[in-house]
């Protein structure tokens, strides 16, 4: 009886995907009645999944919180899902609690993994609107990236350029240079054209032409092909330092790669 009601209302809940989230969510309620019958991870985690993508933030939270009262149940797959949607809701206090209560699992199978980091790594570099908010959050970021490293996650391409990125968005370009340096070495990850246009982009606004220009130059001899950011900001920089001609001619470059002036 209880194996059965589980398999119908797991294919029940599957075959609503396409109609009313809130259909979902009363079908999930009305199971909760039947006798001997208890919700699995694959129930828990469509319900959420199909309130988060609808916006119902208040109706997933009621979810999300029988989740977290149940000791049996629980998936890496299924906390990164509310990670993911309490970012997206920017409950970033709510979502790093999920992220904790996966650190405290005895089950190895349900901690943090590469994604959940990479998802909070993500939403904090989100959220800056100053270099003052851009350098808290980045004193989180660094926290959980020592963390991650600690715990045996390695960072994949994501993760490293968003130290990177969150480093120039705080105004630590060396910092970021490092890591830039760290990456194949250290790391066994080597810098893709992010990597190249979020540090070519830093060094312009720090007035560090020359950096930036060899940057470009490695970049190139690599074959990716900058960014626009990055040719308006070589384009800029050189300008403003009195270096016309050499501003116009990775304008020309631009132009003939097919990169949007801004």
């Amino acid at each position: 009886m209880h194996l059965l009601a589980t398999a119908q209302i797991d294919t029940i809940v599957k075959d609503t995907s396409s109609e009313d989230p809130l259909v979902c969510l009363e079908l999930f309620k009305w199971a909760l009645q039947q006798p001997r019958f208890r919700h699995n991870v694959s129930t828990y985690h469509i319900t959420i999944k199909k309130l988060g993508v609808a916006k119902l933030y208040p109706e997933m939270e009621d979810i999300v919180n029988e989740v977290l009262s149940d000791p049996h149940v629980g998936s890496e797959a299924l906390y990164n899902t509310i990670i993911y949607f309490f970012t997206e809701d920017r409950k970033l206090t709510k979502a790093v609690n999920i992220f904790k209560h996966m650190k405290n699992c005895k089950n190895v199978e349900r901690r943090p993994s590469i994604r959940t980091y990479n998802l909070l790594f993500s939403a904090f570099l989100s959220r800056g609107s100053s270099t003052y908010i851009n350098r808290m959050n980045m004193e989180t970021i660094r926290c959980l990236f020592k963390q991650m490293v600690n715990d045996g996650v390695e960072p994949d391409i994501f993760s490293l350029n968003s130290m990177i990125k969150g480093c120039v968005l705080s105004l630590h370009i060396n910092d970021a240079l490092r890591i830039f340096h760290q990456m194949g070495v250290v790391y066994n990850c080597m810098p893709n054209s992010f990597s190249y246009d979020c540090l070519i982009h830093g060094l312009c606004a720090q007035g560090r032409t020359k950096n930036a220009r060899k940057l470009c130059d490695e970049m190139k001899k690599k074959g990716f092909v900058p960014s626009s950011k990055s040719y308006n900001s070589l384009v800029n920089s050189l300008a403003l330092g009195g270096e016309v001609d050499e501003a116009l001619n990775y304008l020309r470059e631009m132009i003939q790669n097919q990169r949007l002036l801004i």
